[in-house]
């Protein structure tokens, strides 16, 4: 028990909690069915989520004091006479990473508290110099959530940012605060029309200097759910750099622009006239149709 203490508390040390939660669910699902090999074999092989998720090395070894053993493959097996011998340590281990997940998260929402204390106080409705703020996060695999807040003019985007990292926290979208800075994909400023791609030295800024005021829309991307996991604790999703928040580009967020339907429907017409009319469409200038 002594051991499995101390692997544990490890893990809780380097704030794993990624680590806790995959480990329990492993133990849970061997406990419940001992019997099923599909549960015996952890494919650290060809899991590149899984091997993030148990990189610390505590995680690996409490899954050997259990009898895990690694195959030629690179993937983590567990045999069923060692699955017999060791029921009582598998149990001993969930108590264990039981414990140390709450505590974990008992922290984080304590951290989360203090830094719900160090943002600005929300203005009053119709307060002389307040702005109204919409944030629209967009999740991947098509979902979206949006938060509102007002703020004040002289409040910094950077307070708007970690408002929007706390209403992620509570709603256990990231575990940290760290992860929820690392995990921003593209943060752009849709209140006027192109949208403006946010860069990271625009957190210092106040809203009224960026044009935010007296409302504003922005527009978060976020990774997809796997990636969001794997970052939250400091790993990498894999994917180049240069999409995150932090890279400077003055580009807009979209890469070409959106034909107007009347160009669409002339082009679509112009397949079934031969002659050498003159399409004077909404165009300034006389375009022959070919």
């Amino acid at each position: 028990m002594s051991l499995i203490l101390h692997w544990v508390n490890e893990l809780e040390a380097s704030n794993d909690i990624q680590g806790l939660d995959v480990l329990e669910r492993i133990l849970t699902t061997l406990r419940d069915n001992p019997g099923d090999p599909r549960y015996r074999r952890l494919r650290l092989g060809c899991s590149t989520r899984l091997r993030e998720a148990l990189k610390n090395p505590s995680s690996i070894r409490l899954l050997q004091h259990i009898g895990f053993h690694h195959d030629p493959l690179g993937d983590l097996i567990l045999s069923i006479r060692d699955i017999s011998r060791g029921e009582h340590i598998v149990i001993e281990a969930l108590q264990a990473l039981r414990v140390s997940r709450h505590a974990l998260e008992n922290k984080t929402k304590l951290s989360t508290i203090a830094t719900l204390a160090k943002l600005p106080p929300e203005p009053q409705q119709g307060a002389a110099g307040s702005t109204y703020v919409t944030v629209v996060l967009h999740l991947g695999n098509g979902k979206e959530q949006t938060l509102h807040r007002r703020f004040d003019a002289a409040d910094k985007l950077s307070d708007v940012l970690m408002f929007v990292i706390i209403s992620m926290i509570q709603k256990s979208k990231i575990s940290s605060i760290d992860g929820g800075l690392s995990s921003f994909r593209r943060v752009s400023d849709h209140s006027q029309y192109p949208p403006q791609l946010l860069h990271v030295e625009d957190r210092g800024l106040t809203l009224q200097a960026l044009g935010m005021w007296p409302s504003c829309r922005l527009v978060i991307e976020m990774p997809l759910e796997e990636d969001r996991r794997i970052r939250s604790i400091g790993g990498s999703s894999g994917k180049d750099d240069k999409t995150k928040f932090s890279q400077k580009s003055h580009a807009p967020t979209f890469s070409m622009k959106k034909p107007r339907p009347s160009s669409i429907l002339n082009k679509h017409l112009a397949r079934f006239d031969h002659s050498d009319k003159l399409d004077r469409g909404r165009e300034h200038q006389a375009v022959k149709v070919k």
